[in-house]
Order: structure tokens, then C-alpha cells, then sequence
């Protein structure tokens, strides 16, 4: 993508593309950091991560080497990204996924994507950057994020249901208000602009740190003070 990138405001000054890491200093250190990833956890007596970050790797090569070019496959690819990582987490610590995690997650995660993709496609010359934008209208990219974000938040609220009763049930309940809330901030956010880079919204959007922050601390009272 260096050629494509070399033209977009933001993304030419990556090392690669700005000139300060070579792509033979690159490749090295991607194959170096590679091999270590899949043979670490192996070494460690940790399989399941292997196979996890395996699983990763095949399905990046694989979207590199074509799949970004195929519209729906690539938003797939993207999110699945974002679940094996939330995966990857889980194996190294041995802790126990639920099916409503999964969900959320997931959602959310394609949420993100088709979010992006619909801030791309508003922001950018689509001829010059990413092709596969092509494929895609503003209608159809919103119908997919309106999906998923609504997929999500019945997913959480699910969640909370099925953990009403139990201990720290009132606090996950309430953990559901900033939750939602961020989600619908999220969707602002976009619409005022915002979407192109998510992790902006995420760590410099003021709303959005408060309902994360109010989100975080309810759920761990939730799950570590339960008899508060």
C-alpha cells in the first residue's frame, strides 16, 4: 500500500512510507517478530495460543494478498482481527469465554469497521485510496452499522439479564446505561465528522472517555465488590 499511502494525508508519514524504516529492515523484523509469536507459546506449553495467533497471521497474508479487495469479506477479515486479539488475551490467561462476550465483541468490532469505511468513503478520493471503497454506497454502510451496533447492545443486554440474580448483578445492570450511551456517542461522533481513525474518538472524544471510565468502574465493582 506504500503507493496509495505515499498520497493520504495521514497515512504517508508511516515509517515505511516516509523513508525511515527500510523495507528490507521491515521484513526482517516482521519475520523475526513472526517466529517468535507462534513459537513463543509453544515453548511456554501454551498450544491453544499458537494456534490462535496462527489462525491471525493466515487470515492477515490472506487479506493482503487479495481478500482487502472484496467487499464484505474484507470487513470479516477486519473484525475478526479485532476477536482473535480479544481470543488471544483470554488463551494466555486460561479465563473462560461466554457466548455473550463473543457476541458483543464481534459486533462491535464490525461496527467499527463499517464505521471507518463510512468515514473513509465520505472523507477520501476513493480512486486514489482504498479500492474495495468502491463496492460500497453510504446506504449500505450504514444498514451494516446500524446492524451491528444493534446486534451489540441486545447482546449486552442479554448478558446482563443472564447475570441478574447472581452476585454484582445491580452493578452490571447499571454498567448497560454507559454503555449504551458511549455506543450512541460513538455513532455522534462519527456523523460529526469523526470515524477515519476510531482510536481518536476512543482516547480523545471527552463523552466518550466518561462513559468508558463510569462503564469501567461499575464493572468492576460489579465483578470484585459484588458484596458492596
Amino acid at each position: 500500500d506504500r503507493a496509495t499511502d505515499a498520497h493520504h494525508p495521514e497515512k504517508r508519514h508511516r515509517p515505511i512510507v516516509a523513508g525511515v524504516v527500510s523495507v528490507r529492515a521491515a521484513v526482517i523484523v516482521a519475520g523475526t517478530s513472526l517466529a517468535i509469536s507462534v513459537l513463543l507459546p509453544l515453548l511456554l506449553g501454551y498450544p491453544s495460543l499458537a494456534l490462535v495467533v496462527t489462525v491471525y497471521v493466515v487470515m492477515t497474508m490472506l487479506y493482503s494478498a487479495g481478500l482487502k479487495r472484496v467487499a464484505i469479506v474484507e470487513l470479516a477479515i477486519v473484525a475478526a482481527g479485532f476477536v482473535l486479539r480479544a481470543i488471544a488475551g483470554a488463551v494466555a490467561v486460561d479465563l473462560p469465554l461466554s457466548q455473550w462476550f463473543l457476541i458483543v465483541v464481534s459486533a462491535g468490532a464490525l461496527h467499527l469497521v463499517a464505521t471507518k469505511r463510512f468515514a473513509e468513503l465520505r472523507d477520501q478520493d476513493v480512486e486514489a485510496q482504498r479500492r474495495v471503497l468502491i463496492s460500497y454506497s453510504s446506504d449500505s454502510l450504514a444498514e451494516i452499522r446500524f446492524a451491528s451496533i444493534a446486534v451489540a447492545l441486545t447482546g449486552y443486554l442479554l448478558w446482563m439479564f443472564d447475570e441478574s440474580g447472581g452476585a454484582g448483578s445491580v452493578w452490571f445492570e447499571l454498567s448497560a446505561l454507559p454503555f449504551v450511551l458511549g455506543m450512541f456517542r460513538y455513532t455522534a461522533a462519527v456523523h460529526e465528522g469523526a470515524g477515519e481513525t476510531p482510536e481518536e474518538i476512543l482516547l480523545h472524544d471527552r463523552q466518550m472517555l466518561l462513559f468508558v471510565a463510569v462503564w469501567g468502574v461499575l464493572f468492576l465493582i460489579g465483578v470484585y465488590g459484588a458484596g458492596l
